[in-house]
């Protein structure tokens, strides 16, 4: 019996040491992609289209970013349109940590728009953490997908203001948290 014992630790503590490694870094960034060319629109008669400033979400470190380390609204002008990514309903600056599980729900947020408010815009969503559903919220229509956004909204809001929820999914985590590298076949392998 002594000997299962021994046998029984080291399977028990590569197990654990399997499951115990922390997640690869994931990461969902803002861009152009086949309809959604990356620009907002003004509430001008004619509207005028400006490109998108933004912030994305990384699950660890510094998230993506259409200008590295600079405020999206801050970039150049009064015509910039800010956008970012957070995993807060109350913060847009909310854009890094881990997801805490293999599905969560982020938050598109526009968060200054030009000196003549947003009617509309065209955004991609790309990264590592595959877009499952957006859900438009405060009066955001989609006409798009997913993962390639063509909103609109009346009233011509200015934010910093909630446009969507997006259900995402880390593909590194699989369905029940860390995905093992090593099944029981592999363990017994080790000790045969």
């Amino acid at each position: 019996m002594r000997f299962l014992g021994y046998l029984a630790l080291p399977a028990t503590a590569f197990l654990l040491a399997a499951d115990a490694a922390p997640s690869p870094a994931a990461e969902l960034c803002l861009g152009a992609s086949g309809a959604a060319e990356n620009v907002s629109l003004d509430c001008a008669n004619p509207p005028v289209a400006y490109a998108n400033h933004w912030v994305g979400y990384a699950t660890d470190g510094v998230p993506c970013q259409s200008s590295a380390g600079v405020d999206p609204c801050l970039v150049t002008s009064t015509s910039d349109y800010g956008w970012t990514i957070s995993s807060s309903l109350t913060d847009p600056y909310e854009n890094a940590g881990e997801l805490g599980g293999p599905f969560a729900t982020l938050y598109l947020w526009v968060v200054c728009a030009g000196i003549d408010a947003l009617s509309a815009a065209g955004i991609a969503l790309h990264g590592d953490l595959q877009v499952l559903a957006f859900t438009p919220h405060n009066g955001f229509l989609n006409a798009g997908t997913a993962d390639e956004l063509l909103l609109a909204v009346g009233g011509c809001p200015y934010g910093p203001l909630v446009a969507g929820e997006i259900l995402v999914a880390d593909p590194a985590l699989g369905s029940g948290g860390h995905i093992l590298t090593k099944d029981w076949s592999a363990v017994k392998a080790l000790y045969r």
